[in-house]
């Protein structure tokens, strides 16, 4: 198996049983004592049917679905108020005016340039939202733009959530025990329908607060 062909010169076509291309996701099994060569799809059928692994899943892990908001305010009409709390969480009137005002005007995604000259957040003395505190260590240039929305063939934000058993370990119906959900940002219907009766199973609450400066 090669990643070009033409690599091994001299071969002799009319011995050649079948060519073909190894795509992404995809795999082979071959057997030295046997001979049994196995493509892709036979494969993975051999291994999904070797336990009841569809079974597992239906009785052990809850699936968490998108649920759509319930469209309160969580500040109510008081604009000061809604400014107020925007600067404490960070939001600058750039947020404000360029992305969340474009998106809820036009329905689309805000188009920026990739290029990210702004300060590091952990050295700053002003508050700022959560994710300025990430940055990304590779290339954050795709083309075209690679998303959930645009590549949902081949993407998913869907995650599953639970302890990861050890991947040598005999597979039983105990390690099934999972949460799966469709986005990592889920809506406080979700959070009330679907989180709070695992909370003595799987949730743990972690306090986002810092003690202020004296």
């Amino acid at each position: 198996m090669m990643s070009e062909t033409g690599v091994v010169p001299g071969l002799d076509e009319a011995k050649i049983t079948h060519k073909g291309r190894l795509g992404p996701g995809q795999m082979i099994s071959m057997d030295l004592e046997t001979g049994v060569f196995l493509e892709n799809y036979d494969v993975k059928e051999k291994v999904a049917k070797k336990y009841p692994y569809g079974e597992w899943l239906k009785k052990e892990q809850t699936v968490i679905k998108k649920m759509p908001m319930t469209g309160k305010r969580l500040w109510g009409d008081d604009e000061i108020n809604l400014v107020r709390n925007q600067v404490s969480m960070g939001w600058s009137s750039e947020d404000m005016e360029m992305q969340i005002a474009d998106m809820a005007s036009t329905g689309k995604e805000t188009t920026f340039c990739m290029g990210d000259d702004a300060p590091l957040a952990v050295l700053s003395d002003k508050p700022h939202v959560l994710y300025n505190y990430f940055k990304q260590r590779f290339a954050q240039v795709t083309n075209p733009a690679i998303d959930p929305l645009r590549e949902n063939l081949v993407m998913s934000l869907a995650m599953t959530l639970g302890k990861k058993a050890n991947i040598v370990d005999e597979p039983t119906a105990a390690k099934a025990q999972s949460i799966s959900i469709e986005t990592p940002v889920m809506n406080e219907v979700c959070v009330h329908i679907y989180t709070l009766p695992l909370a003595p199973i799987f949730l743990n609450r972690l306090l986002l607060l810092y003690a202020r400066c004296a």
